[in-house]
């Protein structure tokens, strides 16, 4: 009797496990490098598929990604970001639905006329 009960219970909580993508939290992206530009995304639906868009310097790339069965990515873009220039990075999900990275621009000092 005592190892159908525990059995029922493990099988219940086998039945009862699903992907953090699949909990319905907000998916996120998160800045893992500037040179190269690279982004990994959570807590997005398992196998969803996703346009990554990074714009730096003046120039935009995308890229087309599909999220883990955990719900989770990693996109790399040949693309440098300095530490003091912009950097946007937008995902964009099928249903339209679009998630930014938003990084706060350090305070730089301008750069400096070379001395005469």
């Amino acid at each position: 009797m005592k190892v159908s009960v525990v059995t029922a219970i493990a099988v219940a909580a086998a039945a009862t496990a699903v992907p953090a993508g699949a909990l319905g939290g907000a998916p996120t992206l998160a800045l893992l490098g500037r040179d190269p530009v690279s982004v990994r995304g959570s807590d997005f639906r398992p196998l969803e598929r996703v346009t990554v868009t990074a714009t730096a310097n003046g120039r935009s790339l995308s890229r087309h990604v599909r999220a883990s069965r955990a719900g989770g990515f990693v996109v790399r873009f040949d693309l440098v970001a300095s530490r003091c220039g912009g950097l946007g990075i937008r995902a964009a999900r099928p249903s339209g639905a679009t998630i930014w990275l938003k990084l706060p621009l350090p305070a730089c000092m301008p750069e400096r006329a070379p001395a005469r």
